[in-house]
């Protein structure tokens, strides 16, 4: 799939969890708590996006995400990746 719609999935679930954030455009390279996004919105974010996308993500991976720009990243990385497909 492509990466663009990696980063669909990761907005959609964003502005679920965070509604205020579809008021505007997001910047993908803004940092986290800049979009109100805290350590459990970030996992509640990703694991969605990895069901919906069908991918797995290691924890130390997530860990490292910064800015939403890394999970589209590593959500793309996995996608091309046959060793963390969700199975």
């Amino acid at each position: 799939m492509a990466k663009d719609h990696v980063q669909q999935v990761v907005i959609k679930h964003l502005h679920r969890l965070i509604p205020e954030t579809a008021a505007a455009p997001v910047r993908l390279d803004a940092p986290l708590n800049e979009l109100g996004v805290d350590s459990l919105d970030l996992l509640d974010v990703t694991s969605h996006a990895m069901m919906e996308l069908g991918v797995k993500l290691p924890r130390s991976e997530v860990s490292g995400i910064k800015r939403l720009q890394d999970i589209i990243d590593a959500l793309d990385r996995a996608q091309n990746n046959p060793e963390t497909s969700a199975q």
